[in-house]
């Protein structure tokens, strides 16, 4: 284990099973085979049917969302509001990232 992964659970007082919990999701359990973050939200895909009825939402926002919080896809007003992150790399595309990191996104 890296110093950070045992400083901050320490910092955070967090319990035994709150640490592996935390280790777990970040990956530094040091389980192998676990896929990384990017190669989760490649998997994730909206069907033909889901965007279908996004592009048929015309007057409202409206957005799909992985199991990571990853932007997967929009519809206009969505990406009129939020911006067109249809172009952003996937990594960036993670809506917890953006309304803490994204200056734009914090200004709402």
């Amino acid at each position: 284990m890296s110093a950070c992964s045992t400083a901050l659970p320490l910092a955070l007082c967090l319990t035994e099973a709150e640490t592996r919990q935390l280790l777990r999701i970040t990956g530094a359990d040091g389980r192998p085979g676990r896929p990384s973050a990017r190669a989760r939200a490649k998997a994730e895909t909206v069907s033909p049917v889901l965007r279908h009825v996004l592009a048929a939402l015309t007057d409202i926002p409206a957005i799909a969302m992985g199991n990571d919080m990853t932007l997967l896809e929009g519809n206009r007003p969505a990406a009129v509001l939020l911006g067109d992150f249809a172009s952003m790399a996937t990594v960036e595309r993670n809506f917890a990232r953006l309304t803490f990191l994204d200056d734009r996104w914090r200004s709402f």
